[in-house]
């Protein structure tokens, strides 16, 4: 950069060669003796008989001792973690699916129960709407019904007793002012 009468960037490649290749004593070598392992050959080689060569230092035999040691590790197996599967969804009828899609707020994160068809390891077949589905196991969890189900064993599942003591009545059917009937629900009669 000093010299005005000259492009400096065109003397900038040789400049940065002879960084390089300068001996460091701090390093007992120069910088491309330590990135290759060797001295390069320079321009000014070519036409000046070479000067005698320095010794590697210790450092650099040792590093080079050590590079060709080095050999590759073995690859991880990065496997994701086995998935819990209830121990009772081997002979469940009926089965809850995961909904996995994004669900709006207050939205059930299983449907279902929806009856099993056939199974394998790792897939169930079920009826979902009508049709025929085949699921990952990782999705389902075991459905315990109460009601007219039938077990795979032909024994019904635990159905709920009503108390023979309180009689069921009914409200008979309201019409107010609008003109609608308004039938209410068994539950709410008391």
């Amino acid at each position: 950069m000093c010299h005005a009468d000259e492009q400096w960037t065109t003397a900038l490649p040789l400049v940065l060669l002879g960084i390089r290749t300068a001996y460091m004593e701090v390093l007992q070598s120069s910088a491309v003796e330590l990135v290759y392992g060797k001295s390069l050959r320079v321009p000014g080689e070519v036409l000046v008989p070479a000067a005698p060569k320095v010794k590697a230092s210790t450092f650099i035999q040792q590093l080079r001792r050590h590079m060709d040691q080095l050999r590759p590790t073995p690859a991880a197996r990065h496997v994701s973690p086995t998935t819990f599967i209830h121990k009772d969804l081997r002979d469940s009828t009926h089965v809850f699916l995961r909904q996995d899609a994004t669900r709006r707020a207050l939205e059930p994160p299983y449907s279902g129960p929806h009856k099993v068809m056939a199974r394998t390891d790792k897939t169930l077949a079920i009826v979902m709407r009508g049709r025929r589905v085949n699921v990952s196991t990782d999705r389902v969890k075991p459905a315990y019904l109460l009601g007219g189900i039938q077990h795979e064993t032909g024994s019904p599942v635990a159905q709920p007793r009503s108390d023979p003591a309180k009689p069921v009545t009914t409200r008979p059917p309201q019409t107010p002012h609008s003109g609608r009937t308004l039938r209410f629900p068994a539950r709410f009669t008391t």
